[in-house]
């Protein structure tokens, strides 16, 4: 598929007159989007990466779209399911191998990181939280690995989300919305400067809704029938001198959820009456300071430093997982870019991060308290130099060493004695990375990719055994044949990666039933590698902007996953498919303006069926859907009401299977209006 693509894009380069041709200038001018995660500004035509951006523009364009997730489930190759998980990314699921009990035991590791104004959030603000998006300025997904610009939990990607810098123009925003399932929302944001160098921002956003499903409530303390956020946030900017700018932002938020929305026969009913499992409620107090310096008209040098607080817990039946965590993360980033030449660019940098949990479980029905400690900490060194060879030969080469610690130190109160975990263990790999890049015209680009990913290994403590159930580092290596165009005076635009990912010893987990100190029966997890994998598929996407009024976008991605080597204890797993890797999915968007005051936007998704484990059993496997979204908005003055409607025709389907009679539904038809202010 991606071959006939990269022919198209040549061809339809080939035949268009050179005096047409888009120069390279006019793709990075100020209309065009800008990928900034890799620490390089490039535009989306300059990055070899496969990579979806959503700037504000289409942010506000999508229907109804208020939380990150509902901007991931719009890209093809990104597919969500239980809401108790990340999502998968290319068939890697971004959760990692432990999750639920597991994870809670012997910590976490994700595939994916997701990373706000900077700071890398903790896996329970990714997974359980909430990342709004009022006010913000773009959001970046890479699906291609990201180790050697991230280091830790990026094997499968990463999430990058800017929120709206502080502005000399003077302007406030307002929003409320109301809807079905209980919905209300007010949003609020003002930006000035308060001096002729300064500038500050402030935001607000405060949501209300029921899940879809009707959960029994057998929690004390929080009610899983209600799904509720607040964010507050101010940012400020500083221009210290010509060369110099700072900026610091600080927020706070609180959320509640549920730890998933289940169903259960007659699962059209949503409800589940027979709900045993947790609502989470999260508190973040976090900062990222930044400056930029030039030093010299070749030379600049960018630090970062971030800092969070976390307050998270999990009420449950008594006795069965009542949590407490206290957590605390900071880092630091330097960062040279030297631009020798106009035929060189490079860039050095070093990073690390530190991440400490203060973890109390009340599981005294299977087996008693459990108390731990944990301390992860990350460094990495990196550099990247990319060579103009001709004029038309681009040359990418970069190379990143990391370095990953754990500590987790704590015991689990068992019938007899206690069951104690200490565990410590280092990480280290070398993580190349080699870009070559040749511009059939100006304005068409091909090339391949060829990078080496990891993450690093874990552990979790088993009932059954009394011992640590540990699992090693990970490794892949990723190759990619890419294709960028820009057609019609760049009215239509293309993207196109083809890939391949050959895994070493990718980290796996086995359902397991094990009999605790109290003689209970639990589901858990047995944590293993198997020896091989692979991935393999492709994304292409298209853009069209005839004019200013309308814009269309269509994308695609196909994948085939396998499992290609296993141990024999694990033979059940051989040749068999990733959970959650559909072979096909779809995602199409047109945003209208009808007229001057009257705009209308409509999306679809569409993805084929695919396992919700890696078994592959039959009871297991969810059926492929199509969700239509709609919305309208008119404008007059200041003012701008609108109405939204999500899943349009609604469509019932099953997103993932916990059991054959235990899986988790797509949201019904939501419903909504809002008015907002401009000033």
């Amino acid at each position: 598929m991606l071959g006939t693509a990269l022919a198209g894009l040549a061809a339809a380069s080939a035949l268009r007159p050179s005096d047409n041709v888009t120069s390279e200038s006019e793709l990075t001018a100020g209309s065009v989007i800008m990928v900034t995660g890799e620490r390089v500004r490039r535009s989306e035509f300059d990055t070899p990466a496969s990579v979806e951006v959503f700037d504000q523009q289409r942010i506000e364009g999508s229907v109804g779209v208020d939380r990150i997730e509902q901007i991931l489930e719009l890209i093809p190759n990104v597919q969500l399911s239980s809401g108790g998980e990340g999502p998968t990314i290319r068939g890697q699921d971004t959760t990692g191998p432990t999750r639920d009990l597991p994870a809670f035991l012997g910590g976490t590791r994700p595939r994916t990181t997701l990373i706000v104004d900077g700071r890398p959030v903790s896996f329970n603000e990714f997974v359980f939280g909430s990342a709004p998006l009022w006010d913000v300025d773009q959001v970046e997904v890479f699906r291609s690995p990201q180790t050697t610009t991230q280091g830790q939990n990026s094997i499968a990607g990463a999430i990058f989300v800017q929120t709206s810098d502080p502005s000399f123009d003077p302007q406030t925003r307002a929003r409320v919305i109301v809807g079905n399932l209980g919905t209300r929302q007010a949003s609020f944001s003002a930006t000035g400067p308060i001096d002729r160098d300064v500038a500050i921002r402030v935001a607000a956003d405060l949501r209300y809704s029921h899940p879809a499903s009707k959960i029994a409530d057998r929690v004390e303390g929080a009610d899983p029938n209600h799904d509720v956020y607040g964010l507050v946030r101010g940012k400020l900017l500083a221009n210290l001198s010509d060369s110099v700018r700072f900026q610091l932002s600080l927020s706070h938020s609180k959320s509640q959820m549920p730890q998933f929305e289940a169903v259960r026969p007659p699962f059209k009913l949503r409800e589940d009456p027979g709900a045993s499992y947790g609502t989470f409620k999260i508190g973040v107090d976090s900062g990222t300071a930044s400056s930029t310096a030039a030093l010299s008209p070749s030379l600049t040098l960018k630090t970062l430093f971030t800092g969070g607080r976390t307050e998270i817990r999990r009420f449950a039946p008594p006795g069965l997982g009542t949590t407490r965590i206290a957590g605390r993360d900071w880092s630091g980033e330097t960062l040279f870019t030297w631009d020798p030449s106009e035929t060189l660019q490079t860039t050095m940098g070093l990073s690390h991060r530190q991440a400490t949990l203060h973890q109390m479980i009340d599981l005294s029905q299977l087996s008693g308290i459990g108390r731990f400690d944990d301390t992860q900490r990350a460094t990495g060194i990196f550099g990247e130099a990319t060579w103009l060879w001709t004029s038309r030969l681009h040359l990418t080469a970069g190379l990143r060493y990391q370095s990953d610690r754990q500590v987790r130190t704590g015991a689990l109160a068992g019938s007899t004695s206690p069951i104690p975990l200490n565990y410590k263990k280092a990480f280290d790999a070398w993580l190349p990375k080699l870009s070559l890049s040749y511009d059939v015209q100006k304005n068409v680009r091909v090339g391949v990719l060829l990078q080496r990913a990891y993450n690093p290994g874990g552990t979790t403590l088993r009932f059954d055994t009394g011992q640590p159930d540990n699992f090693q580092a990970e490794f892949l290596w990723d190759t990619e044949i890419f294709a960028r165009a820009s057609l019609a005076g760049g009215k239509l635009t293309a993207s196109a990666n083809l890939f391949r990912y050959d895994m070493t010893n990718p980290q796996r987990a086995r359902s397991i039933v094990i009999i605790t100190p109290t003689s209970a029966l639990v589901t858990f997890a047995d944590l293993f590698n198997v020896d091989r994998a692979r991935s393999e598929g492709a994304e292409l996407s298209m853009d069209w902007r005839p004019d200013p009024s309308f814009s269309a976008r269509l994308a695609i991605g196909a994948l085939s996953t396998r499992i290609t080597g296993v141990p024999p204890a694990y033979a059940a797993f051989d040749e068999k498919e990733f959970q959650r890797s559909p072979h096909f999915s779809l995602g199409a968007e047109v945003m209208w303006q009808v007229v001057p005051r009257l705009s209308v936007s409509a999306q679809v998704r569409h993805n084929s069926g695919y396992f919700s484990d890696d078994l592959n059993r039959a009871d297991r496997r969810v059926h492929g859907w199509t969700k239509v979204d709609a919305q309208a908005s008119y404008a007059a003055g200041q003012f701008k009401i609108f109405g939204y409607a999500r899943n349009l025709l609604n469509t019932f389907y099953l997103t993932y299977f916990l059991n054959p009679s235990w899986a988790t539904a797509g949201d019904p038809r939501e419903i909504g209006i809002g008015l907002e202010a401009k000033f």
